[in-house]
């Protein structure tokens, strides 16, 4: 609208006139100049005689087309009783959709369509808001989704391979917890080691005291000598995961080690640092031992032997959960 008062002070100084500064007056002249033009693009459509009867349309006093109504005894504005009608093509209307939505600090679509309908009608009015709305550069980049990742690989075949349980097994802490000492008002930090199978999902809980080498190395032990050395190994970056891959890694160098375990050897791999959805397989069955300890154990201050009892007991519970859809349907 400055632009074209611009323009119109321009025409009058080269016809010889005194332009004068702007003035609301020039800008409200200017408006009128545009919406006179955009109208008169809306007289010329095929559906305008249907418009017409439709919104009860009708000429004011300054020759502009303004939509009737049942509001003539609302104590609001003339403009919002009967507002300014506005086709839906022309290019003067984005920009007066485009400003209400400035106006109204770049909400929503209902924000910026009631802003608008204060002083204009336009014809599908809510289809052209959402998609200049959607098109905002400022709300695209705090409201936007993110970019799309790239479509999923195919299972690996250590996760669909019909070997027996933890044959492939996935790795993770979960904790810290605080258990109850031997002395008063004392306590101490333990983790919940979560062995889970990549096959079967199966999990195997242990409670360790600490996250150092020596005691995982324990832990791995106690897992081994139940369920039996893995083939592979599968976790995220932990400082003690790949001190303990690198002491199993010099263990496996013996020659005798080797001939014991030639058909056995097991390989560690980790996952890309800072990526923790890459062990998604694991990271869930996390989740669900949480899940359980958070609804069973809640606050209570437990000894550590009562914590390793909840965990067992835990331990069985997801290990006896449905792997699919449990049906109404009794069948024979």
């Amino acid at each position: 609208l400055r632009v074209t008062v611009y323009v119109l002070k321009a025409v009058s100084r080269f016809k010889g006139e005194i332009p004068t500064a702007l003035t609301p007056l020039d800008i409200a002249s200017a408006e009128q100049l545009w919406i006179t033009q955009a109208q008169q693009e809306l007289v010329q459509q095929k559906d305008y005689k249907a418009l017409k009867n439709q919104l009860n349309l009708f000429l004011d006093d300054r020759g502009l087309l303004r939509c009737g109504g049942r509001l003539q005894n609302a104590e609001i504005p003339y403009a919002t009783k009967y507002p300014i009608i506005l086709p839906r093509s022309y290019p003067f209307t984005a920009l007066i959709v485009q400003d209400s939505h400035l106006r109204v600090c770049h909400n929503g679509v209902k924000e910026t369509l009631t802003e608008l309908r204060s002083q204009f009608w336009v014809v599908r009015g809510r289809s052209l808001t959402r998609a200049i709305v959607h098109k905002c550069t400022v709300c695209r980049r705090f409201e936007g989704d993110p970019f799309k990742g790239p479509p999923q690989p195919p299972l690996p075949d250590f996760r669909i391979k019909e070997d027996p349980a933890f044959s492939y097994t996935g790795l993770d802490f979960a904790g810290p917890l605080f258990v109850r000492t031997a002395y008063p008002a004392a306590s101490s930090k333990v983790w919940i080691c979560v062995f889970t199978c990549l096959v079967t999902r199966a999990v195997h809980l242990d409670v360790v005291c600490d996250q150092s080498t020596n005691t995982f190395i324990l832990c791995l032990k106690r897992f081994a000598a139940r369920r039996g050395l893995p083939r592979k190994f599968l976790s995220d970056n932990g400082k003690s995961f790949k001190a303990t891959a690198n002491y199993i890694h010099n263990i496996f160098k013996d020659e005798t080690v080797q001939t014991h375990l030639s058909t056995r050897r097991s390989k560690w791999i980790f996952n890309v640092e800072r990526a923790p959805w890459w062990g998604g397989v694991f990271e869930r069955m996390v989740r669900s031992t949480k899940r359980c300890l958070r609804k069973t154990v809640g606050r209570a201050n437990l000894t550590r032997d009562e914590l390793l009892t909840a965990v067992v007991e835990i331990e069985a519970v997801i290990n006896s959960r449905p792997l699919s859809y449990v049906t109404s349907e009794l069948r024979l």
